[in-house]
């Protein structure tokens, strides 16, 4: 779980993040040094760890292991009130995934969860562990996006702009008092670029879905082998 499918990354550290990478690396698998932590600022390690997208995991580790009594106070204060945020924030997002699901069944829409959010719900023991920010929603094609958007709105939701037709893509989001409180990401094809658009069609996807029972049955998550090859585009593309 600690690195998932495309691994932490290295591109572009320094010295000392790569002290930090190979001593955080270390710990998620249980290995934890307690030695090695004299040379590392825990307010460093706590910034590179959350940049990783780890750092509830980490804590978690560190207590199942048995040694976060033994970590420098400054970092057990440090780690603390980041994972209590994780936790917030991770009963609001499956707060919004609940309600969205049965308004896509209803719809009669067929929604596949991509990503962090449905990585957590089978991977991770708490999906809190997997942090995550926007809501990524697969759907058939471009006409059902749309459909999506539509049942998203007595959520709260509204597309931020039109989109092209060359785009795969559109953005709603849920505005309170000028401030975004969620973004939803609806996508028609697995991946937003030309050359890897149609790898995978939708029905094929589906086929091979696996049921997220926590999310409700409006919501389906990409096989892991999928999600295997998702992750590691995604990767691909970013760099």
């Amino acid at each position: 779980m600690a690195h998932e499918f495309a691994g932490i990354s290295s591109k572009g550290m320094t010295m000392d993040d790569a002290c930090m990478l190979d001593w955080l690396t270390a710990a998620l698998r249980g290995d934890v040094r307690l030695s090695a932590l004299a040379a590392i600022a825990p307010d460093q390690l706590i910034v590179f760890a959350k940049d990783q997208g780890v750092l509830p995991l980490l804590e978690s580790q560190l207590r199942a292991t048995g040694h976060f009594a033994s970590i420098p106070l400054s970092l057990q204060q440090a780690l603390i009130p980041h994972v209590r945020e994780a936790v917030v924030q991770d009963l609001f997002r499956t707060g919004e995934m609940r309600k969205l699901a049965p308004a896509l069944q209803v719809a009669g829409i067929r929604a596949l969860l991509l990503k962090g959010n449905a990585v957590a719900q089978w991977l991770y023991p708490e999906s809190y562990l997997r942090p995550s920010s926007d809501i990524d929603l697969l759907l058939p094609d471009r006409t059902d996006a749309e459909r999506a958007a539509c049942a998203a709105q007595p959520l709260g939701y509204a597309l931020a702009f039109h989109p092209a037709s060359s785009n795969f893509e559109m953005v709603a989001r849920r505005v309170v008092d000028g401030v975004s409180h969620s973004e939803l990401d609806l996508h028609c094809r697995l991946l937003n670029s030309a050359a890897y658009a149609d790898i995978f069609s939708f029905d094929e996807l589906w086929q091979e879905s696996i049921a997220l029972p926590a999310l409700g049955e409006g919501l389906r998550g990409l096989s892991p082998r999928h999600a295997l090859a998702h992750a590691c585009l995604n990767r691909a593309l970013d760099m």
